[in-house]
């Protein structure tokens, strides 16, 4: 299995944790989510850390994206958001979701980034806050998953 197979497939997991979505009904969505994720890889605005499991399979992936914007005349305007964190449940308790958060958010804060946000599972709030984000607002697409950020 290549990094990119992996992420999808942890994807997919992510997906399927909090909803019913019906991959077989859509056969191309591997192909478009691999072309994504390709220019993602490419990009200088996103950064993709994956968990490896020690004997070539992928346990765990994140991604992190910077919002650039112009800089205030005190200081950055800039952001980052992670997404797609997910850890495979067989592998939790073990840090794998603390080095890929810590990796990620140092990935934003080293480009400029002067806060951090993600959008939560419920599951997962409390892994977040032990980590040192803080609860939001309620996202926009659902109650079920509050927006959190860290500032720097």
């Amino acid at each position: 299995m290549n990094d990119i197979d992996g992420v999808l497939a942890m994807r997919r997991a992510l997906t399927l944790s909090y909803h019913p979505a019906d991959f077989d009904a859509h056969p191309d969505w591997a192909e478009r989510a691999a072309s994504v994720l390709a220019n993602m890889i490419a990009g200088p605005t996103h950064r993709i850390v994956v968990a490896d499991s020690g004997t070539g399979g992928v346990v765990g992936c994140g991604t992190a994206r910077l919002d650039v914007r112009l800089p205030w005349p005190g200081g950055s305007a800039t952001t980052g958001e992670i997404a797609d964190m997910w850890v495979d449940p067989a592998a939790r308790g073990h840090g794998v979701a603390r080095a890929m958060i810590d990796d990620l958010v140092a990935w934003c804060r080293e480009r400029g980034a002067r806060a951090v946000t993600l959008h939560s599972t419920p599951a997962a709030t409390g892994f977040y806050e032990r980590v040192g984000f803080h609860v939001g607002v309620p996202s926009a697409t659902s109650e079920r998953f509050p927006q959190m950020w860290l500032d720097f």
